[in-house]
């Protein structure tokens, strides 16, 4: 084994050099050449409906099948190397083309849906014509007006066009094609235009290409037109049929180029096409709008145009129609709307901008003229010739947007609460509050709707405990409002636990207003716990239980009640506990105890109810059934009771017994009830059971059962009833109660079956007479069919003879045999009565025969008169006619008696010794005679007696001689056996001999002989007198004819002295020297053959003798006759011995039946000696039939290819020449078997083995099956299971198709990807299909998994959620083969996202912008545009700034801007797949000039009064986006100087002091030098003084806007702005300062400053694949680390989140550089995009080479194997 194991190592180790050396032959192949097979046959379409004939003649079978030979086939000839397939409107059937036309048949009509249906032509597998010798034929059926049923339409053959006849040339047809114009209709060059949804009439004018009238398919003429068909674009051809005119005509209503085709039955064809195009649908390419507008989309529709500077919107639309690839026409319309009354449509021509590759056209939108209603405009882009073909750029309800400071509502909600299963309260949401006391055990939350009048609502969400359940970014207008209605909620839809929760709703307009709705709620949805225990059982009752309590004292039920939770405030604590018993309330005792002391069924309830209205219910049944039984059973006999106590007689017309039980809810199955009739037997165990009528009547809880027994038939009734408890079984019921009685129905007298006198006979007169010594007897048998009472006999005058009384001890039966003697007299007649009764008092009497006759008797003690004897003399001696007579003497007597002499005796002696008595009987009467009769010789002295009725005797005696005996004849010589020696040593003597005398000469002795083929002789044979009394005659041999065997025998006749007459023959003896012969059938006798049977085996020995001496044949063993020495050791060696009697010739049956071999000798043996035999008779009987096993079958009958073995064996030899082995296969689209004949080999003398290889034929899957026939030489059939043989082999993979194949726009979506997976195999079984993806574990997407339980299979693949996909398309057979597809592509419904750094709104000099792209799969193009304003607020710069291709993970433009200006940037971007992202616009001011200083009002060392006015002129306003110069940015000090005095500083103004305006002017009250003026420059901010660190302020107030105010604080280091619109109208002017300053301290208690870092992130490595040819890389590189850097510093809400996002890739691909981008990390804010930062790879990765690759397979190969 080890050096087996080495060997297959070093196989191994071989077989991996060889691959490596492929491997390295590979890689010097560029990766970039492929290697494509060749198909080598060209391909060949044969149109079926060029062939196929209109009418095909055949024959038809008994069947109705066709006979194939009588079919004339339709030849089709192919070049060599042609590929072959159908097409047409047929069906297709296989034909076996090796086969005789006759051995096959095809059904004459066939159901298209059946399973084994032939094929459609298409779906006719191609067939190749690679030889000259290849031939394929087929069956062909084509369509009837029945829909699925084909009819019989011929047979084709397909085979090479080597060596053929070149076909003559066939005329080519013609066909034109016309469109019939219509004002639906456009005729453009090239094609057709039509009207969407109208039709186009085509017509068709065809020609044959000759001179002859076209008349289709009425000859074979190969110029006849045999086919009109079209296609569209190419596809499908559908065949056109004539009308009734013979005109060809199509009307058609969808695009695309229809090209005619007409086809001759010689295969020529002409060709017309027509194109015809209808409108597609309009798309829109871009809208874009003036600059200043604010342009709000839905998809492609624009929803809002927001404008408030100028006086109109330009819209400019761009759209394309793309028909058949190019563009056309098209017109913009548009109308506008004030309010609901639209204006008319206008029209706008548009141009096509070649360049852009679509029409454009722009469109002035006014301002509204009118107040208070939505302001609408609609556009609509249509096909310049068809106008119905359009799109809306504006859908019907866009419209200007209003914009105010209104928080949303909540309009509607209601909170429903729940206490147990019902609504305890129904709450509207703005009522709704919390109380920690209350529980509820349910809550919904319906209906809940938020409403914005103008602002439009930018965001909704819902949630529970925090976990969103409901959320919208994009709600729609409902007329001029906002609505959103929320998800209902339910607490019965969620998986939730116990306790405390809250659900919040949330609401933000555009204005990011918002308003909050909490729903806080105690929830106990977890139902108390209830127990009830059992006292009897001391076990808790189950739910629904029912059982039963017997004792005395009841059930005592002891209730627990918990609510779960209740002891950790998840609970609310049981509230209740309820008990019900039958429907009633009960309470329980102090102890929770319920006690059911009395009987019952007690239906038992405990409810217990917690605080939030759950409920428990423990539901079970007590049956308490302890209560005694009362019964009772009477008996009624037609209106009589009857008595119980003891077995009762009846006989009753109307007997009736009833059992009534009294007990808690009896029903019949409680009463057993043995009620048993029987026919008299009362202890008997079987009868017939009785049943009752059974009444049921209750009164409280008892039921009184009332069991009736009607009795009608007679018999004995045994009544055993038993009742148990009804609720207790009745081997646990101790307490049953029982009632028995036996009543004996009788209502039949008994019957006198026998009366007769014994021992005597009645005399002719009817009566019965008796001897004085005889005493009269009469029997009589009688019966009843329950008992007999009493019995008597009477004489004819009453006078009692016997009489028996059997009440005390009565019978059934009476057979009894009576005296008849009490007050009995002599010679004196009687006649009797017999009386009997029965217990029941049924009697009967009997004084007559059943003739009529009456029974009398008499006793007679008289005897007859003396007997007179005829002819007897004086002397007594009767008057012969001599001495000596040899004839009979008959005596006859007579006698008279005084009632009847009925018989006479005679008493005789012969010569002294008494001969037999004679008695002759005679007819009664007074006077008789007799006669006796004597004849053996002697002297007789013979005696007469004569009798009367009863014995009495008188006598008479007489005397005579007889002498009537013939000599007597003997034979002595004759052998006992018949077999006579005939020679003189062996003589024959016959002697006579008689009593009184004889004479030789009154001997006559005849010698009779005979052939033992029938010559026939006789001699006669003299006799002496040896003395007077014998003769005597001797023969020493006997007469012998021509040495023949003989037969022979005497006869004798003789006469005695006396007259007497005697003769005799002797017994037949024969004279046999010859042999018997004896035949064996079968003979089987031979030295050359064996002979075997498998059954019983009889023979028939024929045996022939010359005559009938009694031949014995016996059946030995040949080895025992061998051994035998003589006749006697055959008899008992025999198997079976048989004799022919009496016959000479007789035929024996012999049989084996044993299994066995047989070596026989059948030996005839005569009565002479003579013998003959037949030896050596050898067979052999083999009973059992050689055994067929078959190997190598699947178990489940499915295999991919596979080695068939079958084994024959069997208890005897076998010959292989014997026995056939079949293989049958037949293809997976075939409809019959094909046949192929297995070798079989002999391995041994029992065993012979015969092996097949199954794989697919032909490359075909097949279904086999082998057939085993044969039998041994005893003819034993093989045993086989041909079931067990049949499986199906299928060693090609499955098909799969994916349409449509998911790689558009390179494998992109933007929405779940579908896709269909079409799978198609040979066989109709369960097959599998996975679709499984790589990244599952990311994706999350559970594996599909789909089960064809057919051959042709479609199923969708749905993916819908984001990811990357790798999807594996795995179909496996149920044979196991394996194919294998996948699919790649990216679902990115996600858009990029866009962070843009935060820059100063106010700058002095070059601004650099940080803008960080990111999307998680891949980009495709980012817009940088950027709209710059002067100072004068004139736009200088509109347009995109940087426009570029991004297709990585991450883009960051470098963006630097110098000049001066307000800036407004938007940054887009588009991922590819296609989510567009716009940024928020950026704005900020790049403001390089310094302020221009000036004093005005006042002149150098002017003395006189004067208002001085400072300026400060900036380039830029000082405010800018809500900020402002800070207070001490601007500063004027004013000094004073006097004459002779210093300087000094009299005031200091800030910015403050400044007015808005630019120039910014300040005022401040001071006097003059000379302090006789004051002047007063003041700032009435009111906020400046309320807060600390109050910065500056600036109101403002609009018709629209109201009061508003900006102000700025300082403090605790933070900068808080705030900004307000619509602060109250005039009269609420003071609200902006209260609103101020809460905002104020807000920010203050709720902002803090914190540092976020990259220390924050989990930097998990990213997985690394080669992107080499070997698909590997080195060990220790399979994952990069990356990095990512970034500090901010942010001014926080205490509750906003932070978290990152990561858009990493899947893994990376060699080689792989310290440095390079892989992707980004997105810091979030509450989920919000806050900034994007790089990752970048922070080691390198390179491929692994070659030498690597093989140096690590050849030592993990080692390793695996070796070690």
């Amino acid at each position: 084994m080890t050096n087996m194991k080495k060997n297959k190592y070093l196989h191994r180790l071989i077989a991996l050099v060889m691959t490596a050396v492929m491997l390295l032959s590979l890689v010097a192949i560029d990766n970039r050449f492929g290697i494509a097979a060749k198909d080598e046959f060209s391909k060949e379409v044969i149109d079926l409906e060029d062939y196929i004939p209109k009418k095909v003649k055949y024959k038809e079978a008994k069947d109705g099948s066709v006979k194939i030979d009588s079919v004339k086939e339709i030849e089709i000839t192919v070049p060599l190397e042609s590929a072959v397939t159908f097409k047409g409107d047929y069906l297709m059937e296989a034909l076996d083309a090796d086969d005789a036309n006759e051995n096959q048949k095809v059904a004459t009509s066939c159901d298209a849906d059946e399973k084994d249906a032939p094929k459609k032509a298409s779906k006719i597998k191609k067939v190749k014509v690679e030889t000259v010798d290849d031939e394929y034929r087929f069956a062909v059926y084509k369509t009837t007006k029945e829909e699925g049923i084909y009819d019989f339409a011929g047979i084709v053959a397909v085979y090479s066009d080597e060596g053929n006849d070149p076909v003559p040339a066939v005329p080519v047809p013609t066909i034109q094609a016309s469109v019939t114009e219509s004002d639906d209709l456009i005729a453009k060059t090239g094609y057709y235009y039509a009207k969407p949804g109208s039709s186009v009439n085509i017509k068709l004018a065809i020609a044959d290409g000759t001179d002859d009238t076209y008349i289709r398919q009425e000859s074979e003429d190969p110029a006849d037109i045999t086919k009109v068909a079209y296609t569209v674009d190419g596809g499908a051809e559908t065949i056109i049929d004539a009308d009734d005119d013979g005109n060809y005509a199509l009307t058609v209503n969808e695009a695309g180029t229809y090209e005619f085709t007409v086809t001759n039955r010689g295969g020529e064809s002409g060709v017309s096409a027509v194109k015809i195009l209808y409108p597609t649908t309009v798309q829109i390419t871009d809208v874009t709008a003036s600059e200043n507008t604010t342009v709000k989309k839905v998809g492609d529709k624009i929803q809002e145009l927001l404008n408030k500077v100028d006086a109109s919107i330009k819209v400019t639309v761009s759209a394309k129609e793309t028909v058949d690839g190019s563009l056309m026409p098209l017109t913009l319309k548009y109308r506008l709307a004030n309010g609901a009354v639209w204006g008319e449509w206008q029209k706008a021509d548009m141009t096509e901008d070649v360049d852009a590759g679509c029409y454009k056209a722009s469109v002035s939108i006014p301002k509204s003229s009118a107040t208070g209603e939505d302001y609408k405009v609609a556009i609509s882009v249509c096909d310049s010739d068809y106008t119905e073909v359009s799109t809306y750029t504006f859908d019907e309800n866009g419209a200007i947007v209003f914009i105010d400071d209104d928080e949303p509502d909540f309009v509607s909600g209601v909170v429903n609460t729940y206490q147990g299963t019902s609504v305890s309260a129904s709450t509207s949401l703005g009522s709704y509050s919390y109380n920690s006391d209350r529980w509820y055990s349910r809550l919904a939350v319906k209906n809940v709707k938020t409403e914005e009048n103008h602002s439009p609502i930018d965001f909704v969400v819902a949630t529970f405990d925090g976990t969103p359940f409901d959320r919208n970014i994009e709600v729609s207008a409902n007329g001029n409002k906002y609505t959103y209605t929320y998800t209902d909620w339910d607490s019965d839809t969620v998986d939730l636990e116990d306790g405390v929760h809250t659900i919040s709703y949330a609401v933000t307009n555009r204005m990011e207003l918002d308003s909050i709705k909490n729903v806080t709620f105690n929830l106990d949805a977890t139902k108390p716990v209830v127990t009830v225990t059992s006292a009897v059982k001391n076990a808790a009752v189950a739910q629904d239980e029912e059982y039963v309590v017997s004792g005395a004292t009841g059930e005592t039920l002891t209730v627990t009640a918990t609510d779960p939770g209740s002891d950790v405030g998840t609970g609310s604590g049981v509230a209740s506990t309820k008990v019900t018993v039958n429907g009633s309330e009960k309470a329980l005792a102090a102890d929770n105890t319920l006690t059911l002391a009395d009987a019952g069924v007690y239906d038992v309830v405990v409810t217990v109810t917690d605080k939030a209205g759950n409920e428990a219910a423990q539901k079970f049944t007590v049956i308490v059934n302890n209560e005694t039984l009362t019964d009772e059973i009477t008996a009624n006999a037609d209106g009589t009771p009857l008595d119980l106590s003891d077995l009762v007689y009846t006989g009753g017309n109307n007997v009736t017994v009833t059992y009534k039980v009294t007990g808690l809810d009896l029903d019949q199955n409680d009463v057993i009830s043995n009620v048993v009739r029987r026919d008299s037997d009362v202890t008997g165990t079987t009868g017939e059971q009785i049943t009752p009528t059974i009444a049921k009547n209750s009164s409280g809880i008892n039921t009184t059962l009332t069991l009736i027994y009607t009795l009608q038939k007679e018999g004995v009734y045994s009544f055993d009833i038993k009742t148990k408890h009804h609720y207790i079984d009745l081997e646990n019921d101790a307490n049953t109660t029982e009632k028995s009685c036996t009543i004996a129905y009788d209502k039949s007298a008994p019957s006198v079956t026998t009366m007769e006198f014994v021992d005597y006979e009645a005399g002719i007169d009817n009566v019965y007479y008796y001897s004085k010594t005889t005493v009269p007897k009469i029997k009589i048998a009688a019966k009843d069919s329950i008992a007999i009472r009493s019995y008597k006999i009477t004489d004819q005058n009453g006078q009692e003879i016997v009489s028996e009384n059997l009440s005390t001890d009565p019978k059934k039966e009476l057979e009894q045999t009576f005296e008849l003697t009490a007050g009995i007299q002599e010679n004196q007649p009687y006649t009797i009565t017999f009386y009997i009764d029965d217990m029941a008092g049924n009697g009967i009497s009997k004084d007559t025969s059943d003739e009529g006759i009456p029974y009398r008797f008499e006793i007679d003690s008289i005897n007859p008169d003396s007997v007179a004897i005829a002819n007897m003399a004086d002397d007594g001696s009767l008057n012969l006619k001599s001495y000596w007579n040899g004839s009979a003497v008959t005596v006859s007597a007579s006698a008279e008696d005084n009632h009847f002499i009925t018989s006479f005796n005679a008493e005789a002696t012969c010569d002294g010794k008494a001969v037999a008595e004679q008695e002759q009987q005679v007819t009664a009467s007074k006077k008789a005679s007799a006669a006796f009769t004597y004849s053996e010789v002697g002297t007789y002295e013979v005696t007469a007696y004569a009798y009367d009725e009863v014995g009495n005797v008188n006598t008479a005696t007489c005397h005579f001689v007889i002498d009537g005996k013939p000599a007597d004849i003997s034979f002595t010589g004759i052998p006992d056996n018949g077999i006579y020696r005939n020679d003189s040593k062996h003589p024959i003597t016959i002697n006579v001999k008689d009593d009184y005398g004889i004479s030789a000469d009154k001997v006559k002795i005849t010698e009779y002989y005979e052939t033992y083929d029938g010559t026939k002789g006789q001699l006669t044979v003299l006799s002496e007198n040896t003395d007077i009394k014998t003769t005597k005659a001797t023969v020493n041999s006997c007469e012998v004819i021509d040495g023949k065997p003989m037969k022979y025998y005497f006869n004798v006749e003789t006469t005695d002295n006396s007259g007497n007459v005697s003769s005799t023959t002797s017994k037949t003896f024969y004279y046999d020297d010859m042999n018997p012969e004896i035949s064996v059938t079968p003979d089987i006798v031979s030295e050359e053959k064996d002979y075997y049977y498998n059954d019983k085996v009889t023979f028939k020995a024929n045996v022939k003798e010359q005559f009938a001496l009694g031949t014995v044949v016996y059946l030995l063993n040949t080895e025992d006759y061998d051994l035998a020495t003589k006749a006697s050791d055959y008899k008992k060696k025999a198997i079976k011995t048989y004799t022919l009697d009496d016959l000479c010739e007789k035929t024996f049956e012999f049989s084996a039946s044993k299994a066995g071999f047989y070596d026989w000798t059948v030996v005839a043996v005569d009565g002479a000696g003579n013998e003959d035999a037949v030896t050596e008779m050898q067979f052999t009987i083999d009973k059992e039939r050689p055994e067929a096993e078959i190997d190598g079958v699947p178990e489940d009958g499915l295999s991919t290819g596979t080695e068939v073995a079958i084994t024959i064996t069997d208890n005897e030899a076998l010959d292989k020449d014997d026995f056939t082995v079949i293989q049958h296969y037949k293809y997976y689209n075939g409809t019959k078997y094909k046949k192929k004949t297995v070798k079989v080999k002999q391995t041994s003398a029992n065993e012979l083995t015969a092996t097949a290889n199954c794989d697919e034929m032909d490359g075909k899957a097949c279904s086999y099956y082998f057939t085993v026939v044969g039998k041994d030489k005893a003819g034993n059939e093989v045993i086989y299971d041909q079931n067990a043989s049949k499986f199906k082999v299928d060693g090609t993979a499955p098909e799969i198709t994916i349409t449509p194949y998911p790689d558009e726009n390179d494998g992109y979506y933007n929405k779940g990807v579908r896709f269909k997976i079409n799978v198609k195999e040979q066989f109709e079984k369960k097959h599998k299909i996975t679709v499984s993806d790589k990244n599952k574990s990311v994706n999350g997407d559970a594996d599909d998994v789909f089960v064809l339980n057919g051959t042709d299979g479609t199923f969708e693949v749905k993916r819908n959620a984001e990811g990357i996909y790798n999807l594996k398309i795995k179909a496996e057979d149920a044979f196991g083969n394996l194919a294998e597809d996948k699919v790649s592509f990216i679902v990115d419904k996600s858009a990029p996202t866009i962070g843009i750094a935060t820059v100063s709104k106010l700058n002095n000099g070059n601004v650099a912008l940080n803008v960080n792209i990111a999307d998680n799969y891949k980009g495709k193009e980012y817009i940088v545009h950027v709209i710059r304003k002067d100072a004068s607020g004139a736009v200088v710069y509109n347009k995109d700034y940087r426009k570029e291709i991004w297709k990585t993970t991450t883009a960051n433009p470098d963006l630097v801007f110098t000049d001066e200006g307000d800036y407004e940037i938007s940054v887009s971007a588009e991922d590819k797949a296609g989510n567009k992202k716009i940024a928020e616009n950026v704005t900020f001011r790049i403001d390089k000039t310094a302020p221009v200083l000036s004093i005005t009002g006042v002149a150098d060392s002017q003395t006189t009064d004067c208002t001085a006015t400072l300026s400060v002129n900036e380039a830029f306003p000082f405010s800018y986006d809500g900020s402002s110069l800070g207070s001490t940015d601007v500063t004027a000090t004013i000094t004073k100087k006097t004459d002779g005095a210093g300087t000094t500083n009299i005031a200091t103004l800030n910015t403050g002091n400044f007015s808005s305006g630019n120039p910014h002017t300040a005022t401040y009250s001071f006097t003059n030098v000379g302090g006789t003026r004051s002047f007063s420059c003041s700032n009435h901010n009111a906020f400046l003084n309320m807060m600390d660190g109050a910065l500056t302020g600036k109101t403002g107030f609009t018709g629209s806007a109201g009061y508003c105010y900006v102000g700025a604080l300082e403090r605790d280091g933070k900068i808080l702005i705030v900004a307000l619109l619509g602060c109250g109208w005039p009269g609420n002017k003071t609200y902006k300062w209260a609103d101020t300053k809460k905002l104020m301290n807000y920010g203050l208690a709720n902002y803090q400053e914190h540092v976020i870092t990259d220390d924050i992130l989990q930097k998990n490595k990213i997985p690394v694949l080669s992107d080499s040819v070997y698909g590997t890389i080195k060990e220790g590189t399979e994952t990069v680390g990356w990095e990512c850097q970034f500090s901010e510093t942010l001014l926080l809400r205490t509750d906003e989140q932070i978290s990152v996002k990561y858009l990493l890739p899947e893994y990376l691909k060699c080689p792989i550089y310290a440095g390079m981008q892989a992707g980004s990390v997105v810091l979030l804010i509450d989920g919000k995009a806050f900034a994007i930062y790089p990752v970048t790879i922070t080691e390198n990765v390179q491929s692994e080479s070659l030498y690597d690759f093989m140096k690590e397979y050849v030592k993990d190969y080692i390793d695996r194997n070796f070690f």
